[in-house]
């Protein structure tokens, strides 16, 4: 009888327990509004939305939180979105210029895109969608947006990324390791598979200070990281080292384990790179008019003007005060882009 009774009202409790999350959400939709809810389409609407749907995920809210604001940047993502919401940045428009038949349509390294938005490289989609980075892949592809696969911190396997998404828009995304041979096997299979059309590289990542920063997160809340996600841990290091397949701990012992980047990386190694491929290649992380030309002078097809969202070199310029001066350097001769910072 006493059991009957523990189990009744242990049903009773999950059903207020219920009844309370229902309320919540219900709560938290009126603040937001419904739209904001269900159809985000400014940035603060998806940052709303995504907080309400991370509410219940600790590892997955520290990541939205250090994709949105960086770790203790909130200083500086503020004098970023200063920089954008500049008066310079108004727009001048011309009249009279028959507007009949517009398009937003751009034709980037031989492959056409709907609009010229490109999503940056960044890692652990799993984190966000159990799809991972095949379903950010599939929304960029019926968008018409361009996707950069980050290779080596992908939470889904590169043969299914190009299966759900086999067209040419995609960017093969890589990190200057200490180990060549990861990168090396990477671009050979990257331009094997026929599926990208460019190949970028992040060049202002000497050091390991954003996974100094996320791994201990991850360490603190791993009970809380879903199986799916915790066998998707960089799924794509055998296929690059040609090994069999690693356990979650094998690979946390790798001495090329991403953020064991190397520091003594030069342009010598963006012309290294040039020479492993035939796709044009991307350079992301440039500030300084000057590297801009030293990028050209080493092969460079595009060049990305990044400050890699504040969190590799405090206290540098946002993205957009330093895209004039690259553009004047090197406009004309490269396609120049700029990431919101």
């Amino acid at each position: 009888m006493k059991s009957q009774r523990a189990i009744v009202g242990l049903w009773d409790i999950l059903y207020l327990l219920v009844l309370w999350i229902d309320a919540l959400r219900l709560l938290i939709t009126k603040h937001f509004g419904e739209r904001r809810f269900r159809d985000p389409r400014t940035i603060d609407d998806f940052r709303a939305a995504s907080d309400i749907a991370v509410a219940w995920k600790p590892l997955a809210r520290e990541y939205i939180n250090h994709v949105a604001d960086g770790i203790s940047l909130s200083e500086a993502t503020a004098k970023t979105r200063a920089e954008f919401d500049s008066p310079k940045l108004s727009l001048c428009p011309r009249v009279l210029r028959d507007v009949g038949n517009c398009s937003t349509r751009t034709t980037l390294f031989g492959f056409t895109y709907a609009m010229p938005v490109i999503v940056a490289p960044t890692a652990v989609h799993c984190l966000v969608t159990q799809q991972g980075e095949c379903a950010t892949a599939r929304a960029t592809d019926e968008t018409g947006a361009g996707f950069c696969y980050n290779f080596c911190l992908s939470s889904r396997k590169f043969e299914d990324v190009v299966a759900a998404t086999p067209g040419r828009g995609k960017w093969l995304h890589l990190y200057m390791f200490k180990e060549r041979e990861i990168i090396e096997n990477a671009v050979r299979i990257g331009q094997t598979s026929g599926a990208f059309s460019a190949i970028i590289v992040t060049c202002d990542h000497p050091h390991s200070r954003v996974q100094s920063q996320m791994v201990p997160l991850a360490a603190k809340h791993y009970r809380s990281i879903p199986k799916y996600a915790r066998e998707a841990f960089m799924p794509n290091i055998e296929l690059a080292l040609g090994t069999r397949p690693l356990s979650m701990t094998e690979k946390t012992s790798l001495p090329t384990l991403p953020g064991v980047v190397d520091p003594g990386v030069t342009w010598k190694d963006i012309a290294w790179i040039k020479r492993l491929t035939s796709l044009p290649i991307i350079v992301k992380g440039v500030l300084n008019a000057e590297d801009a030309r030293l990028a050209v002078e080493h092969g460079a097809s595009g060049i990305v003007v990044s400050n890699h969202g504040f969190r590799q070199v405090g206290g540098c310029v946002p993205s957009l005060t330093a895209l004039p001066s690259i553009v004047a350097e090197v406009g004309s001769e490269v396609d120049v882009f700029v990431d919101s910072g």
